[in-house]
Parts: C-alpha cells; structure tokens; sequence
C-alpha cells in the first residue's frame, strides 16, 4: 500500500491499519467527511446518522477525546464477509473502500439479455398461482386495466431504488455505477441509521413472508396427494427438511434447482393450466365471467402485488450488468415481459373457469399431469427455500452477529426463523388469504412509502440545489490511487470519463437514456414521487381494511 495522505510518496512502505489517526490523516478524514454535505450544513448538525456514518467505519465518529477512535462497524465491513477495523487510519479507509469497489466491479460480467433473465427468473414464483382469483376478485376488464396501472408505479419505485443507489455512490466516490452501496440494504444505510434499520427489518420481514408462502403451497401439494392427513402434520414432515437445507452456507450448490423451479412453472404450472383451460374459452364462459367490481379492487393489486413486486431483487440484478446503464431496460423489458405473462395466465384461466381457487392447481382436476406437476412443484419450492432464505439469515446474522459469535448460535437463529415460517403457514393455511395481507401490507410499504422517503433523503436535495453537491473529491480519489499503488497522474481517467462509456447501448437504451435524463423528467420526477407516496399510503390502508373485512 503506497502512502496515507497527500502527503506521502507513491513508493512509501505498506502501512497496517492504525490504531489511531495522526495529525495528516485526521485533516484528509475530515476533509472527505465535509465534502459530502452541503456548505452551509453544520458538522454538528449531522449526527453519527448522517451518510458517511451509515457507509464509512472508523474514522467520522470521533469520542470526543481527540484520538480519532471510531466505534462502529459500518458498511464496509459487512460488504466484505466480515466486521470492519472500530479503528481505521485514512489508509484503512482506501484499502476497505478500494477492495469494496474491486468486489462488487467483479460482479459485473453479465449481459443485458442474461440480467434480464435474471431478473424475470428472481420474480417468477408462487405469486402467480394466485392470479386467476384477483381476475375473478376484481373482474376481467378492471383488473386488466389496474395491471398495467400498477404495474407503472412498480417500475417507477425500481427505477428509484437504483437511482437512490447511484446517488448514495456518487457522493463517495463520484461515479455512480461504483462505490460501496452494492445492495437494497446499503441503499437504507446511506440515508441514515434509522433508514438502514428500516430497510433491514422490511426486506428481512418481506422474504421471510415469501418462504412463509411457499410453505403454505408446499402443504397443500401434499395435502391433495395424501388428504387423509392433518395439514399441520404435514407442515411437520416439511419442518427438519426445510431447517438441514438451511444450514448449508454455500447456498451456491443449490442455486441450480432455481432452474429447475423454473421449468417448472414454465412448462409444469402454465404449460398444463393452459392445456386445461383454453379449450373452455368460449362464449358460454365468457358470458359467466364479470367486468368490473371496484369493491374487491384492492384485493386485486394486493395479490398481483404480491407476484410482481421484486423490489429486493432489482439492485442485485443491477450489480451484474456489464453496463451498468442498462438497467434501466432490465427494468423496463423484464417487468413488461413478466405483466404480460401474468395478465394472460390470470385472465385466460379465468375466463376458462379455473379462478375459484386460491391456488390454481387446486382448480384442475386430479389427473396425472397435475399430478406430477405437483410433485415437481413441491421439490422445486423445498430446495428453492434455502436460497431465498438465505438472504433474511445473513442480512440478520451480518447485522446482529460477530465472525466470533458461535456456530452453535448460528444454527439456532437459522432454525427458529424457519419454526417461525412453518408456524405462520399453519396458522394461516389459505393461500389467497395470505398473500392478500401481505400484499397488502409489505409490498406498498417497502415499493411505494419507504422508497419515496430515501428518494427525498438522497436524490431530491441534489435536484432541488446541485450547486451544493459534490460528485466524489480529490482527497478520496488521491487515496484510491495511492492504495493501489500508482501516483495520481498514473491513475485511471476519472469517474465521470468512465460513466461516460457506460451508457446504454442499442436504440431502445438510447431512448430510456433521453428519456429520463430529460430536463422535464427532472422536474417532475419529485412530485411523481410525491404522488407515488400518497397512492402507497392509500394502498396499504384500503388493502388491509378490505382483507379484514372479506378474509376475517
């Protein structure tokens, strides 16, 4: 490592992280600290929630004893499998938020076509079994004009989080595609303490409802094969299977039976439910099903809600593009291609009679495609639930737990969350019933309240005065290029050169590009957000009450 400061030669020794900052680094620390904020923003003003505090360990939280000691872990220790240095001199600094950036650029090696796939893959789950009631729920023609309605303000609020994270970025390094905000996690902790926290407890409280349901269409698989028995009996023989699977930490030996739930709903669920019902679209079922019914509306786009709203899975996706730019038309290909299947798989099995059903497999009759359809089905959810789960026990265990703590503790933190899964499945066995409430509550929560908030904590203040705004600082990247070990007229053209050949390709990228970097969108981006806020609040009141009153 060449140098700690300005200061100091490009040949200098390798220096280990220091207990204490001297005189020289404590001047660059506070220089980089006061470069993020406003001129006119006190340092007091802040806190130790303030932005560098959510990202940066070590040095920004001084115990007023002029030793410079820090006493938090921070971001960036997490990010790298691990607790930070409570104690890191401005060469800890580079080295940590050099290694960060190394990290997550090596993640990106995937093409427009594979992220999109991706993503389509990370949304398609047992939310769609749930489609064809939130048709019969809402009516054919209502819900096939709420759909795309909804499905704007979810693509709206995806397009924010990444954003929010770009943002949060650019303020540490100066380039938006790079910097240590790598996750949905980090996005919170950039905003505050008690936006991390937030963002912590709702995507944990999300995934974990997800596996909840994926428990719930599990038993009733094996109940409809063996209805004889107890569905609790049968959440019973899921229970040690689920809690061996999720012990295993290297959940990348299970990644591949992701492919195969993917077969499996593709060809196996939709495949057979179509061979069922398209040959009973005809006028006699048409004529029974019905047009529009506003009451039951927020029943509709809590369930379609709960199928579409990947919002923890947009900044992943996003990390592994090539081109970061891109992702915008991840977003944009990938949610219109995955709608339109919902839309057609919802309504057509509908209108062909399989809507009565909280689970459409549970509509068809009891022959032997289905027959193997749920089996397959059963399987795929059973080795799918660790790798879902995997990501509430490590965001729990990186937030609550030390590399010291034992592995003892780990596994009885990891079986009690799975008891708790198997619990909620049998205490509410209806799977309609569930994911109303979920999403209902969660997903307007997390999509279209909590990411409006860091919007107008992050972005909107930029917007509303850039003049106050730095885009990274000179000291930062003296240090990055010091770490790595070259002088700074050695070093790599500048973040805003680099950004510069990662736009969007192709005529489609081209347009988003315009599109919304466009002045007009500028400006009526904060009052969409505004807009989209109110409608989240709306949602999350109405869907709960309308679920209590039909489901209760």
């Amino acid at each position: 490592m060449a140098g700690t400061g300005p200061a100091a030669s490009s040949t200098a020794p390798e220096a280990p992280l220091a207990p204490q900052l001297s005189p020289e680094e404590r001047q660059i620390a506070e220089a980089i600290n006061d470069s993020r904020w406003p001129a006119n923003e006190s340092r007091s003003s802040r806190g130790s929630s303030g932005f560098l505090s959510g990202l940066l360990p070590g040095f920004w939280r001084s115990k007023g004893d002029g030793s410079g000691r820090g006493s938090s872990t921070g971001l960036l220790g997490s990010s790298l499998g691990g607790t930070a240095s409570t104690s890191l001199g401005a060469s800890g600094y580079a080295s940590q938020l050099d290694a960060t950036i190394k990290a997550a650029n090596e993640r990106r090696g995937a093409s427009t076509l594979g992220a999109t796939s991706n993503f389509l893959k990370g949304m398609l789950g047992a939310g769609i079994l749930g489609t064809p009631k939130s048709f019969g729920q809402s009516g054919l023609w209502l819900g096939l004009i709420a759909l795309p309605l909804l499905t704007i303000c979810v693509i709206a609020s995806m397009l924010a989080i990444l954003k929010i994270k770009r943002e949060a970025n650019r303020r540490v390094t100066g380039d938006p595609y790079t910097g240590p905000v790598v996750s949905f996690r980090d996005v919170g902790k950039a905003a505050n303490r008690w936006g991390g926290v937030t963002v912590l407890l709702s995507v944990v409280l999300l995934q974990a409802c997800v596996c909840t349901g994926w428990v719930i269409v599990m038993s009733d698989n094996i109940h409809s094969l063996v209805p004889s028995i107890n569905r609790v009996i049968e959440i019973t023989w899921i229970f040690p299977l689920l809690v061996l699977l999720s012990w295993i930490r290297l959940i990348k030996h299970l990644v591949y039976t992701s492919i195969f739930g993917l077969l499996v709903y593709l060809f196996g669920v939709m495949g057979v439910s179509f061979f069922y019902a398209v040959p009973n679209l005809d006028a006699t079922h048409f004529a029974a099903t019905k047009g529009f019914d506003f009451v039951q509306l927020p029943l509709f786009l809590s369930t379609v809600l709960y199928a579409i709203g990947g919002f923890n899975g947009v900044v992943a996706c996003e990390a592994t593009l090539k081109q970061p730019s891109q992702s915008t038309v991840m977003v944009l290909v990938g949610m219109t291609a995955y709608v339109a299947g919902i839309a057609a798989f919802g309504s057509i099995l509908y209108v062909g009679g399989y809507g009565g059903c909280s689970v459409v497999l549970d509509c068809l009759p009891d022959e032997v495609p289905v027959l193997c359809v749920r089996v397959g089905l059963t399987l795929a959810l059973l080795f799918t639930y660790p790798v879902g789960m995997s990501f509430a026990l490590e965001s729990l265990e990186d937030a609550l737990l030390t590399p010291h703590t034992p592995a003892a503790v780990r596994y009885i933190e990891r079986t009690a969350i799975v008891l708790i899964t198997c619990v909620v499945a049998a205490a509410v066995p209806d799977f309609s019933v569930f994911s109303n409430f979920v999403g209902s509550a969660l997903f307007p929560f997390i999509g279209f309240i909590l990411t409006p908030f860091l919007y107008y904590r992050l972005v909107f203040p930029r917007q509303l005065r850039p003049d106050l705004y730095t885009d990274g600082d000179e000291e930062t990247q003296h240090l990055l290029s010091a770490n790595a070990g070259v002088s700074p007229q050695q070093s790599p053209p500048s973040p805003k050169h680099q950004s510069q050949h990662r736009r969007a390709q192709g005529t489609f990228g081209r347009l988003c590009n315009v599109l919304f970097d466009s002045r007009l969108w500028r400006y009526s981006e904060p009052l969409f957000m505004l807009a989209l806020l109110l409608f989240g609040c709306v949602f999350l009141i109405t869907g709960l009450y309308t679920s209590c009153i039909t489901n209760l």
